[in-house]
This record gives structure tokens, sequence and C-alpha cells, in this order.
């Protein structure tokens, strides 16, 4: 969840400039998703965490619109010899992927292969220790009563004033210190902005989050059916989710509580807010999360 569309579109830049500075046509990148999409089917735009390869083609075509002209290379040996490399590597699920990220073992591992220059070893090493999210007892995440408040992309909301605030470009993530780290969050609130041509109703826009929700977090379910609810006076829509926390107990995952609610947004989009806590201590939060959310305003509403 923390990563953003405007995330991927950076990370596609970015493979557009090494393919050229490598020899190879930038191009093709948009055109392997363009291929994924014919094979697969893509998801759908909205709130999708990675970009649909319609949009991906067109930002990487404007992207190298004017970088100097050169002759491409096609196939080669050492093409041949890294695919045959890659063909051979061992395959990770995305639920190993994700644990991976959140336990920190990437990059540890990256460490003890000689993948880190010297020169970023340090902060390698930090990053690997700051995604690692030990036991948290609730005393050290339980919100304050004072509240601040926050206005970002169109809207704003109140949060207790012992949690911090990160924003990205149409994103805000509320949590308490101890409670997140770099790849993950075990106490907090996600609040974001998107848009959605196709859906007509709070209902498919919801039911369209879920999913997309649920193709980037293996083991995410939906718990209940979708609700009709009041946010500060602007209908709209909840739906409670369950998975496992990056917090462990006895070397298992605890269970998470997530509670995701939708409704209309800044320029005719939408707004979703989910709120995060393992179960044994969302009921605590629960009146710390509703203030959160009758709180929340949205410019034009």
């Amino acid at each position: 969840m923390k990563y953003s569309r405007e995330d991927e579109a950076q990370a596609d830049a970015v493979g557009a400039v090494i393919m050229y500075k490598a020899g190879y046509n930038p191009v093709e990148l948009a055109n392997f998703f363009e291929i994924l999409n014919k094979q697969g089917g893509g998801p759908p735009q909205f709130l999708s965490d990675h970009p649909n390869p319609g949009n991906r083609t067109a930002a990487i075509e404007k992207e190298v619109r004017n970088w100097p002209s050169r002759d491409y290379r096609g196939d080669s040996q050492a093409f041949q010899t890294a695919r045959k490399e890659a063909v051979s590597t061992k395959q990770y699920g995305a639920q190993e992927i994700s644990e991976g990220a959140k336990s920190g073992r990437w990059a540890r591992e990256n460490m003890e292969n000689g993948a880190v220059p010297a020169s970023a070893k340090a902060g390698v090493a930090a990053s690997a220790a700051s995604q690692t999210l030990t036991s948290v007892n609730f005393d050290q995440v339980k919100p304050g009563g004072q509240f601040s408040e926050i206005e970002h992309a169109g809207f704003s909301i109140a949060y207790p004033s012992n949690w911090m605030t990160s924003t990205g470009q149409s994103s805000l993530t509320i949590a308490p210190k101890a409670g997140a780290s770099q790849n993950a969050i075990a106490y907090g609130v996600i609040v974001n902005t998107a848009q959605d041509a196709n859906a007509s109703s709070l209902d498919q826009v919801a039911q369209a989050l879920v999913q997309n929700l649920q193709q980037s977090n293996p083991g995410l379910r939906q718990s209940g059916d979708i609700r009709r609810i009041s946010a500060n006076g602007a209908e709209a829509r909840s739906v409670d989710l369950v998975s496992d926390s990056p917090l462990e107990e006895n070397g298992k995952p605890l269970p998470e509580h997530d509670r995701l609610v939708v409704r209309p947004g800044p320029g005719g989009g939408y707004l979703y807010v989910i709120f995060i806590a393992p179960e044994r201590d969302f009921a605590a939060l629960q009146p710390s999360y509703q203030r959160m959310l009758d709180s929340l305003q949205v410019q034009g509403f």
C-alpha cells in the first residue's frame, strides 16, 4: 500500500534511462507492458498500485521523445547469457516478496552477496533495520488526546498530535513512529485520492478498490459486506478487511484488521481512507479513527 502510481512512474522513467544507456530502445519497455496487457489483461487504472499499460506507454514515449537518436542493439550474446541466468534464478511468489521486503530480508541478502557498493552499505544496513517491526505494545502507539490538522491534495483531516505524517503527490500516511517502518505499517491511516471514469456508483468504486488491494497484498480478505455510512456529512462506503500484520508473536504474524472507507473526493474523483491495526488493538483505536473520519473534509463539499 505504500507505493503510489507516482513511484511506479518514476521507476518506469529510470528503467527507460537504463535501457537507453545499455544500448536498447527504451520504447520497448512500453511495448513490454502492451504484451503483458494482451496476454493476461491489465487491472483498471483506478487505484491500482501499478499504472495500466496504456498510461505507462504514453509516459515512457513522452520521456524518451527528445533524447538523442542512436542505433539500438537487438539480440546479443551478452543478452542471451543474462537471459539464461534469469531463467535459472529462483522465482519468488508475491507473498514471499512482500514478506521479504517487510522483514528486510532482501536488503540483508544484498549486503551478504556483495551487491551493495561500499559507499552505500551504511545506508542499506540502516534501511534493513528500519524495515523490521519488532514487538510493539499499545502504549507505544496509543493516540494522545490532542489532535492536529493537515491539509493535502484537496482534503484535510485531523490526527493525533503524537503521530507522524508523510505525504506523496496525492497520498497521506499518518502513523505512530513505533507502528510503522520504511516498507510496512502496523498501526496507522492511509488517505489517497483517485479517479475512476468507469465507476457509476460508490459501491463499484469500493469493490474495485478491494480487488486492487487484494492483487497487491496477497492474503488480504474481505470481511463482511460493503456498508453505507456517512463521513462528515458525505455519503460513503465502508468495508472491513483482514490480513497478516507485519508484527509477529511467537514467530507468527498477528491478525490484522483494516477498515476501508470510500467517499467522493476533490475534482470529481474519489477519496479513500484505510485504517490499519492488529485485530487485538483495533477496537481500542476505533474512537480515534472515528474522530479522524468525522474530521475529514474535501474541497468543494
